[in-house]
This record gives C-alpha cells, structure tokens and sequence, in this order.
C-alpha cells in the first residue's frame, strides 16, 4: 500500500515539474521578446 502512495506522490512531483517548466519556457519567451522590443526601440530612438 505504501508504495502504491509513493508512486503517486512521484508521478504527481513529476506533473508538478512539467507544469513549472512549461510556464518557465513562456517566461523566456516573453522576456526575449520584451528585450528584443526594448533594443528595437533604444536603436531606434537614438539612430
């Protein structure tokens, strides 16, 4: 019985790390974009 709440204990750890990752890949993402637009405008405040 044990291991069976283990094994789900894991598997939900392992949801749980997926979902954090995934929202860490849209947080790249959008402070890429943001970085990139920021650049744009500085370059093209200053050309």
């Amino acid at each position: 019985m044990s291991m069976m709440k283990a094994a789900k204990s894991v598997a939900r750890y392992d949801t749980d790390i997926a979902e954090i990752k995934a929202s860490l890949l849209v947080l790249k993402w959008m402070t890429g974009f943001i970085l990139a637009f920021v650049a744009a405008l500085t370059w093209r405040a200053f050309q």
